[in-house]
């Protein structure tokens, strides 16, 4: 979300041809006490989704790079069944079964 990321991204994207190339911006969701199954350096609590302004200030940064760029609209976070949300919280329920399991045999 910060300058330097959307740097980042448009020199990713800089040998492909600009009308071959957009860009959705899906911002992160909040997701409570979650820690990922993939990686387990940092909770996926301690992140947090960026503010609606740090949103569009990626956005222009990418739009002055010469790139179509969209920030889509949310959707189903107030449920946690936002984009990622779902697989994510089943993830940890399968994660917490399986430690409660080894306790179990114990």
């Amino acid at each position: 979300e910060s300058p330097a990321e959307a740097e980042a991204l448009c020199d990713l994207l800089e040998p492909f041809k600009r009308d071959d190339i957009f860009v959705n911006l899906i911002p992160y969701n909040d997701i409570q006490d979650v820690t990922s199954s993939a990686s387990r350096i940092k909770p996926l609590a301690a992140m947090r989704a960026p503010s609606l302004e740090t949103t569009w200030e990626f956005q222009q940064s990418v739009w002055r790079r010469g790139f179509h760029c969209r920030v889509r609209q949310t959707r189903g976070d107030s449920k946690a069944s936002a984009c990622g949300q779902l697989a994510t919280a089943a993830a940890a329920g399968a994660l917490g079964a399986a430690a409660l399991g080894a306790l179990k045999k114990k």
